[in-house]
Order: C-alpha cells, then sequence, then structure tokens
C-alpha cells in the first residue's frame, strides 16, 4: 500500500496550490454570501428584574436569602411556563396586534439569572429589532404586575427597561466566513489527493521520483521536440 509522507505532502500541496486556494476563495465567497443575503438577522433585546424578599419584622436574615436563592429555578419555570406567555401573548394582542403562539413566544424568551443573585434578565430575541424591545418590556411588566402573589415576594422591580437594539446577535459573519475558509481547505485539500491518487501518468518531477523509487536521481532526459 503507497504511503504518503511529508515530503510528498508537500509536493502535493505544491502542486495542486491554485485548485486549494480556489477552494478556499470559494468557501469564503459562498458562507459569507449566504450569511449575508440568505440568513435573517435577528435582534436581541433585555429589561432586568430584582425580586425584593418579605420583610420579618423589618428584617431579612441569612436563611430567607438562601431559601429564595434556592427558589431560582422556580421564578424561571414561572417566566418560561405557559401561564405567564400566554398572559404576554394577550397582552400583545391587545395592545399591539401581535399574533404570536405560545411556542413562538417561548422560543423567543430566554431567562438569564446572575449567580447568587435575585436579580433577572429577560431576554428576547426576534427578527424585528422593534418587535423584540416591546415584547420584553411587555414581559416584564406582566411579570411585575401578575406574578407577585404566586411567587410570595414582597416586590418586582423593573430595574432598566428593554431597549431597541439594531445590531444583530446572529448570523455570525465573521464566524461563518471562517466555516466556510475551513470547509473550502477540507474540499481542496480532499480533492487535490483524490486527484493524486487517480493520476496513473509518469511523473518525472525531481523529487517524487527519488520518493516513489527509494534511489536517488542520477540524471534526466529532457523532452526535446523533433
Amino acid at each position: 500500500m503507497e504511503t504518503i509522507d511529508l515530503t510528498s505532502m508537500i509536493y502535493l500541496f505544491r502542486k495542486r496550490s491554485l485548485l486549494i486556494l480556489w477552494f478556499l476563495i470559494f468557501g469564503v465567497i459562498i458562507s459569507y454570501g449566504w450569511t449575508r443575503f440568505m440568513m435573517v438577522p435577528k435582534y436581541s433585546s433585555q429589561s432586568e428584574l430584582l425580586i425584593t424578599l418579605p420583610n420579618n419584622n423589618g428584617m431579612v436574615n441569612n436563611v430567607d436569602v438562601t431559601s429564595n436563592l434556592q427558589l431560582v429555578d422556580t421564578y424561571k419555570s414561572v417566566l418560561e411556563g405557559d401561564k405567564f406567555i400566554s398572559e404576554v401573548q394577550k397582552e400583545l394582542k391587545q395592545k399591539y396586534n401581535y399574533s404570536l403562539s405560545v411556542g413562538a413566544l417561548r422560543s423567543m424568551i430566554e431567562v438569564v439569572n446572575q449567580k447568587n443573585s435575585l436579580v433577572f434578565n429577560l431576554l428576547i430575541t426576534d427578527i424585528s429589532a422593534a418587535r423584540a424591545e416591546i415584547i420584553a418590556n411587555i414581559s416584564a411588566s406582566t411579570f411585575q404586575e401578575s406574578v407577585k402573589d404566586l411567587l410570595q415576594v414582597e416586590k418586582i422591580t423593573i430595574i432598566s427597561k428593554a431597549k431597541k437594539n439594531l445590531t444583530p446577535v446572529s448570523p455570525n459573519i465573521k464566524m461563518n466566513v471562517l466555516i466556510g475558509l475551513m470547509l473550502g481547505a477540507v474540499v481542496g485539500i480532499g480533492i487535490s489527493f483524490l486527484l493524486e491518487i487517480l493520476d496513473k501518468t509518469v511523473n518525472w518531477n525531481y523529487m517524487q521520483h527519488e520518493i516513489s523509487l527509494e534511489y536517488p536521481l542520477l540524471g534526466a532526459i529532457p523532452d526535446m521536440e523533433k
């Protein structure tokens, strides 16, 4: 079985360098064009909320803080549950005439919680920057008004309202171009190896001659035109 060592690979890369370069350029062009013109950009907007603990005679002890920190997953489950999302859906329909399904809203909403903190971020991702801002603020106000009794907390404060962010969060053009570059390199090198394997012609390249026959080259007869 024929083996390919480092010298053979260097020779192959030099021989097929234009082919590999073409696939690199092709991969970059395709990935950039697809990302720039075919993929729909998405925008995000977030509102920040603070959950205030109930007071016991004007004091909050460490046990209360620890207990509420352990309920973080419960708070997140409520924010991602059907009941809360359905209320947001109704508010959006009444105030802005948005017809969004519960499943569509759930896919837009992400609840981000800082470690060991009762501060939540409601992160909304949508194809419209303006709609993402609206949904984030409606979600925050709905949570503030309707979920306080359910969670048995004293107060829910909206620390910062969502603002429209015109910088898309996806797709990542640089990352996609890099992936296209890597795929182009892989395809180009793969086709180069395939062409080399299928090439049955005699190649009298000096380097390749010594590799194939394992003997030093003493001389070569040039091709002379008649």
